[in-house]
This record gives structure tokens, C-alpha cells and sequence, in this order.
């Protein structure tokens, strides 16, 4: 009987921590060829920005990994927007962008260089 409860409540906290815990809701990307800047906006709605953030964003160009980042927090508890210089972007290119929430959950986008 003692088991039987520490398992349910082991897994009544495990389930606390997914419902709270989640990837970003969006991650939208455009590229502006006159500066060659990436702009990357990301939606995750949160609580506290220093407790639930997206802490790992990776960039890739034609599946190749050109940036990564690590975040200690987010902008806001709203999310976040970052910038990034790209100065050999192709026509045809495609930049696949993944963020990383540090609770659970990946989101990514794929814009293609036009």
C-alpha cells in the first residue's frame, strides 16, 4: 500500500512538470539580404523567463550547423527575438532554425534564401 502511494505521487508530480513544461508555441525567421541579418522571433509563454526559458537555439544552412546559442533566460515571458549576421547566404539556401525549451520541447522553421 505505502508503494502504491509513492508511485502515484511520483507520477502526479511527473505529470505537474510536462503540463507545465513545453516547446515554443511558434519560431518565426526572416532574412534581410541588404544587412544579411537573420532576425529570429520565438512565442513562449511562461511564468518566470529565469526559471522556464528557451535556453538552445541552433541555426542551420542546408542541414549544416552555423550557430548555435545557449540562453540563460528569454527576453520576456512572452519569448524572445535574436539577430544573427549571415554573410554567405546563398539564393536557394535554407536556414532551419530549432529552439530548445530547458524544460522539454524543440520547435524549429525552415526559411528558404529566395
Amino acid at each position: 500500500m505505502k508503494s502504491t502511494i509513492i508511485i502515484l505521487t511520483a507520477l502526479f508530480m511527473f505529470s505537474i512538470v510536462l503540463l507545465s513544461a513545453h516547446p515554443a508555441s511558434s519560431v518565426a525567421a526572416g532574412f534581410n539580404k541588404d544587412e544579411n541579418l537573420l532576425t529570429i522571433n520565438f512565442k513562449h509563454q511562461v511564468r518566470d523567463n529565469v526559471d522556464h526559458f528557451i535556453s538552445d537555439l541552433v541555426v542551420r544552412k542546408n542541414k549544416k550547423v552555423i550557430i548555435t546559442q545557449k540562453l540563460g533566460t528569454q527576453d520576456t515571458l512572452e519569448g524572445g527575438i535574436l539577430t544573427y549576421k549571415i554573410n554567405d547566404l546563398k539564393p536557394k539556401d535554407k536556414l532551419t532554425i530549432t529552439t530548445r525549451c530547458n524544460k522539454t520541447g524543440n520547435k524549429s522553421v525552415t526559411i528558404e534564401n529566395k
